[in-house]
C-alpha cells in the first residue's frame, strides 16, 4: 500500500471509517524547540541525564532525524552520562523512562498548549460521529499528562490509544505497528483510516499501514497529492475534508503489507487497554463516515471504478465524468 513513503491505495467504499491522530506536534504542542519554553524536549533531557550527574550538550543530539523514537533519544543521553561517569551508565531502556517521566513531569507543572485547530476539529469529528484513535510514540504517561492539561485531548475524547508502551506493540514509528494496531483494534480497514501526523518519522508510519494522510506541515497552503492533503495546521481542516478522500474512492479489496508485524497487531487483537477502564463505558462498534453528497462513483449514479490518487490521471473512468467529480468535490470543500 505504500511505495518510498507514498500511499498507493484507495479509500474503499466511500467511507472513513476512522481518524488515527498522532499527538506530539499534532495535537499538543510539546515539540517546542525554544530554549525559552518551560516545557520541552529539551529541558526533559536535561533533567533526565542529571539524575547521573551529567550534562547534555547540543552536539550530544546532533543528527537526529526528525520525528527520532525515545530509543533513539536515550541512546544519545546514555552516551552523553558515559563521558562523565562511565559507572553510572544505565540501560537505554532505563534513560527512556527517565525522559519520559521528566516530560510528564514538566507537562503537569507547567501545562502545555493544544496545536492550531486541534481541539476544534475534534469537536467538530465527534458532531460528524467520525471516531479518533490516538497513536503516538510518547508514553502512555506522557499522554496521561497532556490529558489532565489539556481537557478536549482527555482519554474520553478517543476510542483508542496507542502509546510506545502499549501492550503487544512490537515496534513504534516508523514502522507501521502503531497505526495498524489502532486500526485493528477497531476492525477498521487501514485503507479507510486518515491518519493526521506532523514529523517523517510518524509519515512513514502511516504511509506504510496504507494509510491516506493529513500532513501537518507547518507552513504553506492546503495542497493535495498522491492520498495525502498538506495543511499549515488543524485549523485549515474540517469533517468535509473528508469528502476529498471519499472522491478518491473505489471498492478495492488489496490489503497492506502484515508480514512486518506481530500477531498481536492484527484484527482479532485484543485492546491495547480496555476501553471501558479509559472512558467508563464500553467501546463504540467501528462507524463509516459516509460522505455527504455522495463520495464515490457509485453515489453519483454510475459503476464503481478504480481512481488513483491524486495527482496521478483517472483511469478506467470516462475522463470527464472522473475528473469533474474530484474537481467538484475539492471546489465545495474549498481545495481549489
Amino acid at each position: 500500500m505504500a511505495e518510498n513513503g507514498q500511499y498507493t491505495g484507495r479509500i474503499r467504499g466511500g467511507s472513513v471509517q476512522g481518524i488515527a491522530s498522532d499527538l506530539d506536534g499534532t495535537l499538543a504542542r510539546t515539540t517546542s524547540e525554544d530554549p525559552k519554553d518551560p516545557v520541552s524536549w529539551n529541558r526533559a533531557n536535561e533533567i533526565a541525564v542529571a539524575r547521573y550527574g551529567a550534562e547534555v550538550e547540543p552536539r550530544h543530539l546532533e543528527g537526529l532525524p526528525d520525528g527520532a523514537t525515545s530509543l533513539d533519544v536515550a541512546a544519545r543521553l546514555v552516551a552523553a552520562v558515559a563521558e562523565r561517569d562511565a559507572s553510572r551508565v544505565p540501560a537505554v531502556e532505563e534513560m527512556a523512562r527517565a525522559n519520559d517521566e521528566a516530560m510528564a513531569g514538566l507537562i503537569r507543572e507547567h501545562g502545555v498548549a493544544p496545536m492550531p485547530g486541534a481541539v476544534p476539529l475534534l469537536d467538530r469529528l465527534t458532531e460528524a460521529n467520525v471516531p479518533v484513535a490516538m497513536v503516538t510514540a510518547s508514553s502512555s504517561g506522557i499522554v496521561d499528562a497532556v490529558a489532565s492539561a489539556i481537557p478536549g485531548l482527555r482519554h474520553e475524547r478517543f476510542v483508542d490509544i496507542v502509546a510506545n508502551d502499549t501492550e503487544g506493540l512490537a515496534q513504534t514509528k516508523p514502522a507501521p505497528d502503531p497505526y495498524l494496531k489502532a486500526a485493528g483494534n477497531n476492525g477498521w480497514s487501514p485503507g479507510n483510516v486518515v491518519a493526521l501526523e506532523d514529523s517523517s518519522t510518524g509519515v512513514a508510519s502511516a504511509a506504510a499501514a496504507g494509510m491516506p494522510l493529513v500532513h501537518v506541515t507547518g507552513a504553506g497552503p492546503v495542497r493535495t497529492r498522491h492520498g495525502r492533503m498538506e495543511v499549515a495546521s488543524l485549523d485549515q481542516v474540517t469533517p468535509d475534508h473528508l469528502r476529498y478522500f471519499g472522491a478518491l474512492n473505489v471498492p478495492d479489496v488489496r490489503t497492506p503489507d502484515v508480514s512486518r508485524m506481530d500477531k498481536s497487531n492484527t484484527k482479532q487483537a485484543a485492546p491495547s487497554r480496555p476501553l471501558s477502564a479509559v472512558i467508563g463505558a464500553a467501546p463504540r462498534p467501528a462507524r463509516a463516515f459516509a460522505p455527504t453528497g455522495g463520495g464515490s462513483p457509485a453515489a453519483a449514479g454510475t459503476t464503481p471504478r478504480e481512481i488513483p490518487a491524486v495527482p496521478v490521471h483517472i483511469r478506467n473512468v470516462p475522463v470527464p465524468q472522473g475528473r469533474d467529480r474530484l474537481h467538484t468535490v475539492a471546489r465545495e470543500i474549498g481545495l481549489g
